[in-house]
């Protein structure tokens, strides 16, 4: 079987990501693109520049990796490019597969942030094999692991249910009620509607570290198949809070209502019939 190498220098020097993106995927080591630098544009990027050079992950991959990996840059959509870049391992220099932005992207992504799950698994990557510079210098500089975030969460998620491990180390948690629609997606997890003049529902207000959030951010198919918004819940001490809170993208249809908003008294009932 053919095999190529392919450098990654952002989300993709994670193991558990490359693996679960490129199943035939094996680990070369750290190598050098010299005459480029990383830059942030919502997600990493690379571009042109003199005396400088990026360090990231190589990987030999299959052509059917390869595939999988110009599904998940975009490279159909024009979000990314893929090609061959000249680069150093192990006193060597030889070419390698490496994604660059388009012209287009650049110009809609100029100066947006990295999101907080997006970082994490960059940094994680980044720590476990060793490659220092960009990410581990913005993790000191912004201090991000430091940061807190409210979520709350409504379904499998909740204490248990069958995803709780995803957030058990969640710094806190309380129960808490939000304003909208539950229904059930007939996927086995329900789906939430927010709406301020809506019916309650029955969550739990989490707060994660960056760590936990990226965590999370995978188990949803974040942004891709949630997005997450910001909404307004309400405590049984009767204070509120602003959390976010994961929203299905996709448009249900013939989705049933949960009645009463409640999913762990829902599945009670119904039991694997809710699946």
């Amino acid at each position: 079987m053919k095999r190529f190498n392919y450098l990654a220098y952002g989300s993709n020097m994670d193991t558990t990501r490359m693996k679960a993106r490129c199943p035939g995927a094996r680990l070369v080591g750290v190598a050098r693109l010299r005459g480029y630098r990383l830059v942030e544009r919502l997600y990493a990027d690379i571009e042109p520049a003199e005396g400088r050079s990026v360090k990231g992950v190589l990987w030999s991959v299959t052509e059917a990796d390869l595939a999988s990996l110009d599904r998940h840059e975009g490279v159909a959509a024009g979000v990314y490019r893929r090609g061959v870049y000249a680069v150093e391992f192990a006193g060597r220099t030889f070419g390698a597969y490496c994604y660059e932005m388009t012209d287009r992207t650049r110009l809609v992504r100029n100066g947006a942030a990295y999101p907080p799950w997006y970082e994490a698994v960059c940094r994680r990557g980044a720590a476990a094999h060793g490659v220092g510079g960009h990410f581990g210098k913005k993790a000191k500089e912004h201090g991000t692991m430091a940061r807190k975030f409210k979520v709350a969460v409504y379904g499998t998620l909740m204490a248990g249910e069958r995803n709780e491990h995803w957030a058990a180390d969640a710094l806190d948690s309380r129960p808490c009620v939000l304003r909208g629609t539950l229904y059930d997606t007939g996927w086995g997890y329900p789906a939430f509607v927010p709406d301020a003049d809506g019916g309650e529902v029955k969550a739990e207000l989490l707060t994660v570290t960056v760590s936990i959030l990226a965590r999370m951010d995978e188990l949803e198919g974040y942004p891709r198949l949630y997005r997450r918004d910001t909404v307004q819940a309400a405590l049984e001490d009767g204070s509120v809070e602003a959390a976010m809170v994961y929203v299905l993208n996709t448009r249900m249809r013939d989705a049933k209502v949960i009645p009463g908003g409640d999913w762990r008294e829902y599945r009670r009932k119904f039991g694997e019939s809710a699946e």
